[in-house]
């Protein structure tokens, strides 16, 4: 009777922790899914900081400039648009709110046009390099376009040269505050990569300078290409 009853014992025994075993497995699933679940990577995933490389070409537009040096007065034409080029780095920090985010911006460009002096005739060619640093706030709205506005202090440096031998070399700087109004287009369903292309065009127009009239109050439209990393 005893051995019966022992028998018994063990048979139930057996049962309840086979039983409890299978309910601590489940315990432990549903621990790992709801802490799963709680990770912030699942919840909600956070933007980013974000690098943008770009090149972009331009015409810049302004009424004739006279340049002077200590001999004579030289004239360039800058209202045709003289042609420029230039790169920019952009970096946007992660965050950003209500759809906006901002970044920083660091611009290089260079422009080069034909000239003269206005009393020997003599031929001169003018070279502008400028450094143009800015902050901006763009949003992405709907068909992959991101509106763009920006500002910042500006650095520029020009160069004259004369030729046949004339000694008409000089080079001068000055700075300028402008600003900037864009549109960017999202265009990497154009590309077989994972990186994000996009293009945009641009108008920048200084509006206060320390430079000399007409070279400094300059107004630049550029279409360019940038890849976000």
């Amino acid at each position: 009777m005893v051995r019966f009853y022992f028998l018994i014992f063990f048979v139930f025994s057996g049962v309840s922790f086979v039983s409890f075993a299978e309910g601590f497995d489940d315990l432990i699933n549903e621990s790992q899914t709801l802490s799963v679940l709680g990770e912030a990577s699942v919840q909600s995933s956070k933007s980013e900081s974000r690098r943008v490389y770009g090149i972009q070409a331009g015409r810049t537009g302004e009424q004739q400039v006279l340049l002077s040096t200590d001999a004579e007065a030289f004239q360039y034409d800058l209202g045709g648009g003289a042609p420029s080029v230039g790169a920019h780095f952009s970096f946007l920090p992660a965050g950003g709110g209500r759809g906006f985010d901002w970044g920083v911006d660091s611009s290089v460009n260079y422009l080069t046009q034909r000239g003269r002096g206005l009393d020997s005739g003599v031929s001169t060619q003018l070279h502008v390099v400028t450094f143009e640093p800015s902050l901006f706030v763009e949003k992405s709205i709907r068909f992959g376009l991101l509106p763009k506005i920006g500002g910042g202090y500006g650095l520029a440096s020009y160069f004259q040269r004369g030729y046949n031998d004339e000694n008409l070399n000089s080079i001068k700087g000055f700075g300028f505050i402008y600003g900037a109004l864009g549109l960017q287009l999202n265009q990497f369903s154009l590309f077989e990569s994972d990186l994000d292309w996009l293009l945009h065009i641009e108008h920048r127009a200084s509006f206060i300078s320390s430079g000399p009239e007409g070279l400094s109050n300059w107004m630049r439209t550029s279409l360019g290409l940038s890849v976000s990393i």
